[in-house]
């Protein structure tokens, strides 16, 4: 039976830790308090809106067996926590502890659940060191260092037995039970330490143990874990990423279109580098991500970065990483994205829009398999398979000296092209199914019909912004249906693309560059220039954020 879990907190702390446990097998959240209480707090919970408590009796009536408050006790009832029931407090020292022994608890599920766990335990300030059943230290955390002075070096390795034989870990070893209040000083360090100690257990079997401790002299506090735990769910989002589509989901007959299909089923077989060209809106993403679901990698990390969205002095790092104080601003140490993809797969979408000198250390690690952090002398090795995509033509940029041959080349060992809608337009039909079943289940309303006018007017369009606008059009005319069809009226924004008549008195007809351009600085203007606002102009105009970052610089837009 899993263990039934309850929490206490804000409305947004407790709908992080939510999505946290949501897939844990041995942990079932049954009651959860918001706090201050609302009367619509509930509704605000989508999925999760049944386990929230109407009041704290009602909470207690759920019958949790653990609590996790993000309260200071200060603010519990006076009567907290009922009998029988696990408080684990964030507030308190024993905190960590409380967490590890639910943490040990998930790593008995499944090895690759061990990776989400280590991030976790990165995030916290308690010092935290793993060991095999043989008592060789596997992995210590920064705080470990941080408390003791060791390096990771210096202790990664090395047996628990020889450098802290009195220690909670050879406890717990020899015992095959968890150690508390354990005070010891570690081989090599002059700090005073009290270590809490958990046994890890696969199968019935001891296969290892997992060591918190504090400083005696300077027990470190929690109160921050509302911060830490956003980090750790961005972070886990981020750094273990899973393909979000499949080859199922490339919506099509067109010839041309299942030419790349295939092409990029045979290219998923294999650690091919692949490069995946189109136009904006025709679906590189959905293929990157179908190619990773395919390989023999799908169940490994998919890492995706747009070289266009991220700023030029941020690249370096997002891609390859740095040590702590390598730069302004670099308070700790950072794994590069291509460390994050190790095993797995990397997608570099917008790849033209590079510098030539990011270009230059790309090609490296395209050669050597290796990144060197910056600010570090140490390369490390990787192992991943690299898909890249772009929409701008690749060989004219290396023609005019922009896009580095060499790297073209190591890039395009299998070059999939994706053809724009205008050249499969009798595909047409089959993506307004789709995308108007999808929207309408999205919206909760029932299934649409569509007059035949309507997919007249649809196969008339030019869609200068392929799939991405043609789901753009039919979302807006669903919203904007009060019938239960749509009828040509509801496009009416829609232009079919046809020379309209010369009428006097109208204005002239602009180039398509200078349009595209007067769009884009109103959407702008419309949303603002911050991230979200343009985010916002993004989604209005029908492109990616990436995109619209290119657009701002080509076409040397600025506030």
């Amino acid at each position: 039976m899993p263990l039934k879990i309850g929490i206490v907190g804000s409305e947004r702390q407790c709908l992080l830790l939510l999505d946290l446990l949501a897939d844990q097998d041995e942990l079932g959240v049954c009651a959860a308090l918001p706090l201050p209480q609302e009367p619509l707090a509930a509704k605000r919970f989508g999925a999760h809106r049944a386990l929230v408590a109407a009041s704290w009796e009602d909470f207690v009536a759920r019958g949790p067996e653990a609590v996790f408050s993000f309260l200071p006790p200060s603010d519990l009832p006076p009567d907290w926590p009922p009998a029988g029931v696990e408080l684990v407090s964030y507030h308190t020292t024993h905190a960590v502890s409380s967490l590890l022994s639910l943490l040990s608890r998930q790593l008995n599920q499944c090895e690759e659940q061990r990776v989400k766990y280590l991030s976790a335990l990165n995030s916290v300030t308690e010092g935290i060191q793993i060991m095999n059943e043989a008592g060789i230290i596997e992995y210590i955390n920064p705080a470990f260092s941080k408390i003791t002075g060791i390096h990771p070096a210096e202790r990664i390795g090395t047996n628990v037995f020889q450098v802290s034989p009195d220690g909670a870990a050879a406890r717990v070893l020899m015992s095959g039970k968890a150690a508390t209040g354990v005070r010891n000083q570690a081989v090599g360090s002059c700090a005073d330490v009290i270590s809490n100690g958990a046994p890890i257990f696969m199968a019935g079997t001891l296969r290892g143990a997992v060591v918190a401790f504090q400083e005696v002299t300077d027990i470190i506090r929690l109160s921050e874990e509302l911060s830490t735990t956003k980090e750790l769910v961005e972070s886990l989002s981020r750094e273990l990423g899973a393909a979000k589509y499949s080859f199922a989901d490339m919506i099509g007959a067109n010839r041309k279109l299942l030419a790349a299909i295939n092409l990029s089923k045979r290219a998923a077989k294999n650690d091919s580098t692949v490069l995946i060209t189109g136009e904006s809106g025709t679906g590189k993403e959905i293929v990157a991500n179908a190619i990773h679901h395919a390989s023999p990698r799908w169940n490994k990390p998919f890492i995706t970065v747009n070289c266009a969205s991220i700023p030029e002095a941020l690249l370096e790092s997002e891609l390859f990483g740095h040590e702590k104080g390598a730069f302004t601003g670099a308070h700790k140490a950072k794994a590069g994205k291509f460390e994050l993809a190790n095993g797995g797969t990397i997608f570099l979408d917008e790849i033209g829009d590079l510098s030539s000198n990011t270009q230059a250390k790309l090609l490296r690690v395209l050669q050597e398999k290796e990144v060197e952090r910056i600010g570090s002398n140490h390369r490390q090795a990787v192992n991943v398979k690299i898909l890249a995509a772009t929409n701008r033509n690749l060989q004219s940029m290396v023609a005019e000296g922009l896009f580095r041959q060499d790297l073209y080349y190591r890039l395009q060992v299998i070059n999939v092209t994706l053809p724009p809608l205008r050249e499969r337009k009798d595909d047409i039909p089959l993506l307004v199914d789709h995308f108007l079943r999808r929207i309408c289940q999205e919206s909760g309303r029932s299934s649409l019909q569509m007059a035949e006018t309507c997919l007249e007017l649809l196969l008339a369009h030019s869609w200068p912004g392929n799939v991405r606008e043609l789901q753009n059009v039919l979302t807006r005319a669903v919203t904007i249906c009060d019938g239960d069809a749509l009828l040509p009226g509801n496009f009416r924004f829609l232009s079919s693309g046809a020379a309209p008549e010369t009428v006097p008195g109208e204005e002239p007809i602009l180039p398509l560059h200078e349009m595209e351009k007067a769009m884009v600085v109103r959407a702008l203007r419309k949303y603002g220039w911050s991230t979200a606002g343009k985010r916002s102009a993004a989604r209005e105009l029908g492109i990616a954020l990436g995109t619209l970052y290119y657009k701002i610089k080509q076409y040397q837009l600025g506030k």
